[in-house]
C-alpha cells in the first residue's frame, strides 16, 4: 500500500478520534461482514477496524461509539461526515427496528474520494458503529458496487442473519403487500410478499452479478469462492422475503404441527420437487444480466431458472430443519438441490454428508438425473443452511 494511503487512513482516524469509545468491546464481535474477495485487514483495535482492496483501491473503515453521545444514527452521521468529508448527503431508515442512516460523501486528500456510509446501532444498542466505504472517484462504478455490496453484507447478530441487508432496506422500504396463490399437489394455497420484494430482491442480484462478472481472479478456486459468495448474498436477501410463504404452504398440508413427520419428509419433498418442476423455464437474454430469478419473483411467476428453483427447494428445506445444500455446475451451465435425507437414489458427497439429488427442470424423482451430468468433479456445494437458530418459531 502507498505512503498517501496510509496517510489519508491516519488522518481519517485523527478526525474521527474526537469520538468516545467503548473500550470495553472488542468490535468484531459486534458485526459480520461478508466481503468480496480481495479484502485484507489493515489494523483491527477495540472500537475500529479498516479494511483494504488494492487491487481496486477500496478501503472500508468501521468504528464505534458509545450511544450517548448522540441523539440518533442520523447525528451521528451527521458529524462524522462533516469532519472528513466536502460534499455529503444523508437520510435516516430503519433497519430491522434499529434508527439508522446511510449516506454518501466525497473527500479531497490530493485525489477525490467517493464514498457511502452508514450508521447503526449495535445489536444491543448500546453503542453505534459508522461504516464509511470510499474508493478514487475516477473508479466510481465498479468499486461503489463493491462498497455498496460489502455494507449490504453486514449482519449484527446470528439471529438477522437470513434479513434482507441495510443498503436494500434504505433503497426498498416496505410497500403493502400483495397476495399470491399457489397450486401445490392439487391444493391451492394463498399467501403473499410485500409489493417491494421482487425489485429489491433483483436490485441485489444485479449488484452482486455485476461484481461476480468484472471482478479479477487469480484461480478457478478464488472463481468458484465468489460463486458461492453470490448464492449465499442472494439467498440470505430473499430467505425472509418468502418465509412466510413457505409458512403458509406448511399449514396447509400439516395444520395441527405445520411440518411433516420425520417419515414424511420424503414425501413433502417430493411434493415441492415435483411443484417446482412445473414451472415454465425462463433465463436472461445476455450475459450483461444475471440468469438468476429472485425468489419473490419465482412465487409470482414473472421467471424462473434451474438455480433459483434448486434454491426455493432449498429454502423450504431449511424450514423444516433439513440440511441442503445448492449444487452448481459451470460446465453444465446447471443447478441441483441437494438435501441430506436417506432414501434410494443418486447421492452428491459434501463436507462428509450425503445429499440426495433433486433435479428441478425434468419430472423425475429425488435421487434421478441425468446421466451425462454424473460426473461430480464437474459440481462445487453451496452451503445455504448454516444451522443458525430459528428466529420465527
Amino acid at each position: 500500500m502507498t505512503r498517501c494511503k496510509t496517510f489519508l487512513i491516519s488522518i481519517l482516524f485523527l478526525l474521527l478520534s474526537t469520538f468516545t469509545f467503548a473500550q470495553q468491546n472488542i468490535i468484531s464481535n459486534h458485526f459480520l461482514m461478508n466481503e468480496t474477495n480481495g479484502f485484507i485487514t489493515l489494523e483491527e483495535t477495540s472500537n475500529s477496524i479498516v479494511l483494504y482492496n488494492e487491487e481496486n483501491d477500496i478501503t472500508i473503515i468501521c468504528k464505534m461509539t458509545d450511544k450517548s453521545f448522540y441523539n440518533s444514527s442520523e447525528d451521528f452521521m451527521i458529524e462524522s461526515l462533516d469532519k472528513i468529508s466536502t460534499v455529503n448527503q444523508e437520510a435516516p431508515f430503519v433497519w430491522n427496528n434499529r434508527e439508522c442512516a446511510f449516506g454518501t460523501f466525497e473527500m479531497n486528500m490530493s485525489t477525490t474520494y467517493s464514498g457511502l456510509a452508514l450508521t447503526t446501532p449495535t445489536y444491543d444498542k448500546s453503542n453505534y458503529l459508522l461504516f464509511l466505504g470510499y474508493a478514487p472517484s475516477q473508479n466510481n462504478s465498479f468499486s461503489q458496487s463493491i462498497i455498496m455490496s460489502c455494507l449490504n453484507s453486514i449482519c449484527l447478530d446470528w439471529s438477522e442473519y437470513y434479513t434482507p441487508g441495510p443498503v436494500t432496506t434504505f433503497a426498498y422500504p416496505l410497500l403493502e403487500d400483495k397476495k399470491i396463490t399457489l397450486n401445490i399437489d392439487g391444493k391451492n394455497i394463498t399467501s403473499y410478499i410485500n409489493e417491494a420484494d421482487e425489485e429489491a430482491a433483483q436490485f441485489l442480484i444485479e449488484m452482486e452479478y455485476t461484481i461476480l462478472r468484472l471482478q479479477k481472479y487469480a484461480s478457478d478456486e478464488e472463481r468458484i469462492q465468489a460463486w458461492k459468495r453470490y448464492y449465499s448474498l442472494i439467498y440470505r436477501d430473499n430467505y425472509r422475503r418468502i418465509e412466510n410463504v413457505i409458512n403458509d404452504v406448511l399449514k396447509a398440508f400439516y395444520p395441527k404441527t405445520c411440518r411433516p413427520d420425520k417419515k414424511d419428509e420424503i414425501v413433502f419433498a417430493q411434493k415441492i420437487l415435483s411443484w417446482v418442476q412445473t414451472f415454465q423455464y425462463n433465463r436472461a437474454a445476455t450475459q450483461a444480466e444475471s440468469d438468476f430469478t429472485s425468489l419473490p419473483a419465482v412465487l409470482c411467476g414473472t421467471g424462473n431458472d434451474c438455480d433459483s428453483r434448486s434454491m426455493l427447494v432449498c429454502a423450504f428445506m431449511q424450514k423444516l430443519k433439513i440440511d441442503s445444500v445448492l449444487l452448481i455446475s459451470p460446465a453444465f451451465s446447471h443447478a441441483l438441490a441437494g438435501i441430506d435425507i436417506m432414501a434410494p437414489g443418486q447421492m452428491f458427497m459434501f463436507d462428509n454428508t450425503n445429499y440426495l439429488l433433486g433435479e428441478t427442470t425434468a419430472k423425475i424423482t429425488w435421487g434421478t438425473i441425468v446421466k451425462d451430468h454424473a460426473d461430480q468433479s464437474k459440481w462445487f456445494a453451496v452451503h445455504l443452511d448454516l444451522n443458525l437458530p430459528d428466529t420465527t418459531n
